[in-house]
């Protein structure tokens, strides 16, 4: 009834966001044990499994996995670690936003016409590589 020793355990990943889900990082990360190792004194064969999801974090995230390991006596021992997925890189504006002129009018009209200009960012375009173009404008209005 000796359990397996995690000799080396997993280690904690963080990857910067490749806009596709970074699926092939985390299956990486899972698929070796995110470096862990094991011994076993009296085991001949050690089978690993692990808790993690079909697919990691999409986007900025962290997903903790716990890998086990077992010996041909049912004995285990377990070992977690973290894959993160950050975005370090803001988004790139490649469309500028542009002055809007309106004629001097009634106060609801031109009201709205600069909450039309402000709504649509001033027909600024942006995008990010991590989360395309679904992120949040602001303006200093």
């Amino acid at each position: 009834s000796i359990v397996p020793v995690i000799s080396t355990l997993p280690q904690d990943v963080s990857v910067e966001c490749d806009g596709t889900g970074n699926v092939d990082d985390f299956n990486t990360f899972v698929s070796s044990r995110s470096g862990a190792d094991a011994t076993d004194v009296c085991a001949v064969f050690l089978t690993w499994s692990n808790n993690a999801p079909a697919s990691g974090p999409v986007g900025c995230g962290v997903q903790r996995v716990t890998f086990t390991v077992q010996d041909e006596c049912s004995n285990s021992a377990s070992a977690s670690a973290s894959f993160q997925v950050v975005d370090t890189e803001g988004p790139s504006i490649f469309t500028q936003a542009q002055n809007r002129i309106v004629e001097c009018s009634d106060t609801n009209t031109n009201a709205a016409a600069v909450q039309t200009w402000l709504n649509e960012n001033g027909g600024a375009s942006a995008s990010d590589t991590c989360y395309n173009s679904n992120f949040v404008w602001s303006n200093t209005f």
